[in-house]
């Protein structure tokens, strides 16, 4: 009989919902605990979903034999005690790209301001450090220096909200990543309109989002747009199938029931490489080169938090190298405090504690 992963859940809340939605079905993962102090309804209904343990801290979660590792979904500014509650089992950390140590998370969660809190905390801290993610995979990994500019433009979202940066690498490759989470444009439509799960995305999306947030008065306006997604998609809110996989408060569209799923995208990418370009495609990439212009398909596989939890579950059995290590973590956490120090400074910085791509070997599923 193959090796079961018993996962511990800390805090029921949407995070946790979605990630649900996902793995609930997976063969080589028992949803085995969970942990709230405010949710009893929810911890009702999570005992008989899965037939599990319940507990109200997760200190008493983390004591029970039967939890091999914990997915804490709590709220970000307890992600790093409750992780070091936690490493007494593996961790993985909700809303991070996988096991990123809590140098990582502490760029996430890093001390706010009064008005960061009133406001939440803004792209640069909650998107950017996928994009370097994926920017450094493609490019090697070692960043020699960054170069970036931040903006606070939107007066119904107070905190950092766009950037762009200059990344230089060591071996003289460059990049140029631009974000702008307050932006009227939406670059799917550059893509086929096609979302971050691979599935459509209505073409209002965008303005959907804004007029919600216009219709909540003051100026925490966001975090009350966050707490009614919140109570809207936590645990035990709905029935698991019927909690969207991804934004669903934002993206609340039609959509037909079957519509087909291509590869997922997050934002249009170009690679210009010394024989050729690549970009994305539907279902695979595009590459133009010297004489002619090809696709090459691309398997779609497993993707999304089931490819994150088959990575832990490798790691804890097969002693399979995670790639999202804790030194993988430490350098994309310096380029994105690079960020910010350098819009902050107006000054090109250099980096320090790049290390390179792993062996393509080990790379996620």
């Amino acid at each position: 009989m193959a090796d079961i992963l018993k996962m511990g859940f800390a805090g029921l809340s949407m995070d946790a919902t979605k990630v649900l939605t996902q793995v609930a079905g997976l063969p080589n993962i028992k949803l085995a605990a969970a942990a709230d102090a405010k949710r009893t309804a929810a911890l009702d209904r999570f005992s008989a979903d899965f037939n599990a343990e319940t507990y109200d801290s997760i200190e008493k979660l983390c004591q029970s034999p039967n939890v091999d590792a914990v997915y804490i979904a709590t709220p970000p500014e307890l992600h790093a005690q409750h992780a070091i509650i936690a490493a007494q089992r593996s961790v993985e950390l909700g809303k991070l790209c996988m096991i990123n140590t809590w140098n990582y998370n502490e760029f996430m969660y890093r001390r706010f301001t009064d008005q960061d809190l009133a406001a939440t905390h803004g792209i640069v801290l909650n998107q950017v450090p996928h994009q370097v993610d994926i920017v450094r995979l493609i490019g090697g990994g070692m960043v020699k220096s960054v170069r970036a500019v931040t903006g606070v433009w939107d007066s119904l979202r107070t905190s950092e909200g766009a950037s762009t940066c200059y990344l230089q690498f060591d071996d003289g490759a460059a990049a140029t990543i631009v974000y702008n989470g307050r932006g009227y444009f939406d670059t799917a439509e550059l893509f086929w309109w096609i979302g971050e799960g691979g599935q459509p995305r209505a073409a209002d999306t965008n303005l959907n989002a804004r007029a919600n947030l216009r219709k909540l008065a003051g100026a925490d306006r966001e975090t009350k747009m966050e707490d009614l997604k919140e109570r809207e998609m936590r645990y035990g809110a709905k029935g698991l199938a019927e909690v969207p996989s991804h934004h669903g408060w934002e993206e609340k569209v039609q959509r037909p029931a079957r519509a087909e799923v291509h590869q997922p995208f997050f934002g249009f990418t170009l690679v210009s490489c010394e024989k050729g370009d690549i970009r994305q495609s539907p279902d695979g990439l595009t590459i133009y080169g010297e004489n002619a212009k090809r696709e090459v398909a691309v398997a779609r596989g497993v993707r999304g938090r089931q490819a994150e939890f088959d990575e832990l579950y490798e790691a804890i059995f097969n002693n399979r190298p995670l790639f999202h290590d804790g030194r993988w973590g430490e350098a994309t956490l310096e380029v994105c405090l690079g960020i910010l120090e350098s819009a902050r400074s107006g000054k090109e910085l250099t980096l320090s504690h790049q290390v390179a791509v792993r062996d393509a070997a080990i790379l996620p599923i």
